[in-house]
């Protein structure tokens, strides 16, 4: 089961440059990443109904659960005239989890394991760029605003009528200090 694909990754804000090896690794990230914060998001028993809904293309076919895998944009409503509420802003389960790779993925590119110790890859011409001058947590956190946003929805919007067994675990920003 991946909801994401190494060839998800070829244009745009979490494009990751590959060659053949690396596409087999960054597939294992996607794998590592999917199957560590998808029950996360939503508890182990909907996470089980989540991925028993998908068809062969990973996408799903229930109306529950396609609400939480596709982008949205909502608003709870208030009881007073003039009060505001926040707006909820998600990209999609598919943008969370690229995000989430992403970050995790290009931070562990910044170094190799060899038999003598880690290290820092180096270029005659090129030089190291760190994650902060890279915007790797920029990425990481444009996932995690997704994260919250579905739970957001289930807990609060949905008052979770459609999900019983929801039993996600929040999870937190990454800050640069």
């Amino acid at each position: 089961m991946s909801i994401v694909k190494p060839e998800d990754f070829t244009l745009g804000y979490c494009y990751i440059p590959k060659n053949e090896n690396q596409k087999q690794s960054l597939q294992s990230y996607i794998d590592n990443v999917e199957c560590e914060y998808l029950p996360d998001l939503l508890g182990v028993e909907l996470y089980e109904l989540f991925i028993a809904d998908l068809d062969t293309n990973n996408v799903p076919q229930t109306q529950i659960y396609k609400d939480i895998f596709d982008p949205f944009k909502k608003q709870e409503p208030t009881q007073c005239i003039g009060s505001t509420s926040p707006i909820i802003n998600s990209k999609g389960m598919k943008e969370m989890i690229m995000g989430i790779v992403y970050f995790v993925a290009m931070r562990d590119r910044t170094s190799r394991i060899a038999t003598t110790g880690i290290k820092r890859t180096d270029g005659m011409n090129s030089e190291n760029v760190n994650g902060v001058e890279h915007d790797l947590n920029g990425r990481y956190n444009k996932g995690v605003e997704t994260y919250k946003a579905i739970q957001y929805f289930i807990v609060r919007i949905n008052d979770c009528v459609d999900y019983p067994t929801f039993l996600g675990v929040d999870t937190r920003y990454n800050q640069t200090f």
